[in-house]
């Protein structure tokens, strides 16, 4: 699938370049680090689009995009990229591919695009903690609301929605698994500069072949019961019929904005929950914390901010029995968690096994800060984290100590007259392991 499509966006690209209204752009970057350990520190590894590996030293990237203006609010676009990483294999791999439709109300994706910078780069895990920078794109179909629609002739009161299928087509415990996601945040405008959204995420690992259960339920009836989160029927695994079918993940999401003169502000929370006991909150306060300051204009020694915090000790250890013991991200059926190609999909900071399937961490508290600004006119980004962690704690054991980690990243942005520069620090000082400190040098052509 993904080599046909690939072959259609060659086609399609050379047809929209001829019209005037076809902007044609796209990038050439080539990397190398240095490290005083065998692995890369923490920051230089994760949030890069699952482009990086540990060991990797070496790391090439070529993207090419042509968007195509329908109107003045939508366009067509069409764009691939090619990524070398001398660590992965094979070496050369496709980063990315995919065409796209959107509108005023509405867009459409088809194939596998990276998910677009928030924050200003200085988050954890962009605008939802189920929904990181820390994997690569999965491939399949995503339809989503291009900006807020109003409920009513004020619009004061607005809706926000997402829906996708996709494919992990990686080498998993359940061969082929599917993912079927959505989401929806109704908005209230107090007025045209404040605002607040609260809204809910949804997520389903569903169908595939698992090398215990066989073939797991899939068509159009059993997706109806993914979709409204029913459980499953004949053919499914017991847990399945008891509980929803498949390993369903959800989320919370309250976020208020204000915007002033000169700078911009938003809080923001968003949980976890697997089961009845995470949607009736029961969990509390597992989740994530958070709160962003942007100046107006890109200048100054500072001009963005942000701070998030994160306790996910709780787990539901308070609820009835059955509902107790969440274990976030992992799924005693879905045995490769909420994983894609071994990096974790959501934050990163929980920490997938680097010898078998699932997550190895998801108990810990963190504190997170993102600076971004320029120092005589060199954009740079400082991330500074701290976090304890406690790993798993399986349904009946106690709680293990928690290891301190402190973890930090450096760029700075040097422009050229052919080409951009960046310079990236890092480093990581663990109690369960030796200090860790590298440095890379990339070089940035955009065309």
């Amino acid at each position: 699938m993904s080599k046909r499509v690939f072959f259609l966006i060659l086609i399609i690209i050379p047809t929209l370049t001829l019209s005037q209204t076809t902007e044609f752009s796209g990038r050439i970057e080539l990397g190398g680090y240095a490290s005083v350990r065998d692995s890369l520190p923490f920051w230089m590894v994760s949030n890069t689009y699952g482009r990086m590996e540990s060991d990797t030293r070496a790391i090439g990237l070529a993207e090419a995009r042509v968007q195509h203006r329908l109107g003045e609010q939508s366009f067509l676009e069409a764009g691939g990229g090619l990524l070398f990483n001398d660590a992965a294999a094979p070496v050369l791999r496709g980063d990315s591919w995919y065409a796209q439709y959107q509108n005023k109300w509405f867009g459409v994706i088809g194939g596998k695009k990276q998910r677009p910078m928030t924050y200003g780069g200085l988050s954890t895990s962009g605008e939802s903690i189920l929904w990181s920078d820390n994997a690569r794109p999965m491939p399949g179909m995503y339809a989503y609301t291009s900006e807020p629609i109003a409920l009513v002739r004020s619009k004061k009161f607005l809706f926000d929605a997402y829906w996708g299928e996709f494919l992990m087509d990686d080498d998993r415990y359940v061969d082929n698994a599917r993912v079927h996601s959505k989401g929806l945040t109704f908005v209230y405008r107090f007025n045209p500069r404040t605002e607040l959204s609260i809204g809910l995420e949804h997520l389903v690992q569903w169908a595939g072949t698992s090398p215990i259960y066989g073939r797991q339920p899939s068509g159009i009836k059993n997706y109806i019961k993914v979709f409204i989160g029913a459980s499953g029927g004949e053919g499914s695994t017991g847990s399945d019929q008891i509980n929803a079918l498949g390993n369903s993940i959800g989320s919370y999401r309250v976020r208020f904005k204000k915007d002033y003169e000169n700078f911009y502000i938003e809080l923001f929370w968003n949980n976890i929950f697997e089961d009845r006991s995470g949607r009736e909150l029961s969990n509390l306060p597992d989740g994530r914390y958070g709160i962003y300051l942007e100046k107006k204009q890109s200048k100054g020694l500072v001009y963005n901010v942000l701070y998030e915090y994160y306790y996910m000790k709780s787990h539901s250890d308070g609820a009835p029995f059955k509902s107790t013991g969440d274990e976030y991200f992992n799924n005693g059926q879905y045995q490769s968690g909420w994983t894609y190609h071994q990096n974790t999909i959501g934050s990163p900071f929980f920490l997938p096994y680097a010898d078998t399937f699932g997550i190895a961490n998801n108990r810990f508290t963190a504190h997170h800060l993102g600076i971004g600004g320029s120092v005589k006119e060199l954009p740079y980004r400082l991330l500074l984290t701290y976090s304890r962690n406690y790993g798993r704690r399986p349904r009946g054991t106690i709680l293990q100590e928690g290891k301190d980690v402190f973890s930090s990243r450096f760029d700075l942005n040097i422009p050229l007259s052919f080409a951009d520069l960046k310079f990236i620090m890092a480093a990581d000082y663990a109690e369960v392991s030796k200090p860790k400190f590298a440095v890379g040098l990339h070089m940035v052509k955009r065309f």
